[in-house]
């Protein structure tokens, strides 16, 4: 049994190329996708012929000691530093903010991707929000161990100012997931997998545009109704804790080898 778990797909001419000789030379393959959208591309574009939906798996999370009543301490922004992630984005908040003379704090973790350094349009962004002294911003720099990571969910407001034409029906985000189940009121842009998330359980603010404006006014709605949007987010993380167990899919190569459907 062979298979190969695809948590996103942006297909280039090459990348299809390759992969349908794959899916061609190997007819064995069961690709796994974490939407039915990306199982459809890997079957249509790929040409794999036996191709599954499995929940992504989520990060665990013991709600008894992650999940609390900290009351709103920041807008944040989690994971690596990247541009399809909304990073300068979120800088232009922090930038309207500053011009307000808004005084809500903002946590930014300014980490690079994997590659160790940022992207020219991040190192922009981030000399000029450095420029700003805005007085109520924190960094994170470093790049967090789990149980880190874990507690910079606490009390915040979630900023996920993705880009909509990447994040569409066939991307998901991890960082919702570990937002949600760390009762993160999250704050996405409409259109994309996130803000489906959040819609469906009042988890947070879909925006339809990521403009400083928009964004700072769903910010302070989420801020003064924090409790309810904190309680929410919560009843999010302890869904998606059951339906996205990474139990399924570890069941799913255990067992016995698929057939086609």
């Amino acid at each position: 049994k062979l298979y190969v778990l695809f948590h996103w797909l942006k297909l280039t001419a090459n990348k299809q190329r390759c992969l349908s000789r794959i899916a061609r030379k190997h007819p064995e393959i069961v690709a796994l996708a974490p939407t039915e959208g990306l199982r459809k591309s890997l079957v249509e574009q790929c040409g794999f012929t036996n191709a599954r939906a499995v929940p992504y798996p989520i990060t665990p999370v013991d709600h008894q000691t992650t999940v609390d009543c900290t009351p709103f301490r920041y807008l944040l922004f989690a994971g690596a530093a990247r541009e399809d992630k909304g990073f300068s984005r979120v800088v232009k908040v922090i930038e309207g903010l500053s011009q307000q003379g808004k005084d809500m704090p903002v946590l930014l973790q300014t980490s690079p991707p994997h590659t160790g350094t940022h992207e020219p349009a991040i190192a922009s962004a981030l000399q000029r929000v450095q420029a700003l002294n805005y007085p109520h911003l924190q960094t994170r720099s470093d790049t967090l161990d789990q149980a880190e990571y874990l507690t910079i969910f606490r009390g915040s407001v979630c900023l996920q100012l993705y880009d909509r034409e990447d994040y569409a029906d066939d991307r998901l985000s991890g960082v919702t997931l570990d937002a949600l189940s760390c009762g993160s009121p999250v704050i996405a842009t409409a259109d994309t997998w996130m803000a489906r998330t959040i819609e469906r359980f009042d988890a947070g603010i879909a925006v339809d545009e990521s403009s400083p404006e928009a964004v700072i006014a769903a910010a302070e709605t989420i801020r003064d109704r924090f409790d309810y949007y904190r309680a929410n987010a919560q009843k999010a993380g302890q869904a998606l804790q059951s339906e996205n167990d990474g139990g399924v899919l570890l069941r799913l190569i255990a067992g016995p080898a698929p057939t086609n459907p």
